[in-house]
């Protein structure tokens, strides 16, 4: 995202901004210099300096794959999701998981947001949003087996 300043004339101010808790690697430039500051994720991101009208600042927010645990009771039933969006996998409730890193053995279909194992041509995943009807079948949330 590309935000451009627009002031009257050379103001300090705070720029603020919400880093996700789903976000690792944020990061900030102001033209095109980059900016130190804190970039927890779940946490508020600030940049302080004398703003000037037409400065651009670029903020990336990186949405990486990444197994989502259901909740802390549960750490080994976990969603697959892209940033804030969850994955459902088409026309099966289970999945091989091969590794917390899910990038490692997913790949893109060539449509956007939507995946599908690597080893397997079926069982594709997409965006719970996409899912239209719902008699197709769909698994949102699988177990991780401990080896």
């Amino acid at each position: 995202t590309t935000l451009t300043i627009a002031t009257g004339s050379s103001e300090p101010f705070n720029l603020h901004f919400r880093v996700p808790t789903w976000c690792n690697g944020a990061s900030a430039t102001v033209n095109g210099s980059s900016v130190k500051t804190s970039y927890r994720p779940g946490a508020w991101a600030s940049i302080h300096r004398v703003w000037n009208a037409g400065d651009t600042v670029t903020i990336r927010i990186p949405s990486d794959l990444r197994l989502s645990p259901v909740d802390k009771q549960h750490p080994n039933r976990v969603a697959v999701t892209k940033g804030a969006v969850v994955l459902v996998r088409l026309h099966s409730t289970t999945m091989p998981v091969h590794g917390s890193d899910p990038s490692s053995w997913m790949q893109s279909s060539g449509r956007p947001l939507e995946y599908r194992v690597k080893p397997q041509p079926a069982g594709e995943f997409l965006p719970f949003y996409k899912v239209k009807d719902i008699t197709t079948g769909y698994g949102m949330y699988f177990d991780i087996d401990e080896e």
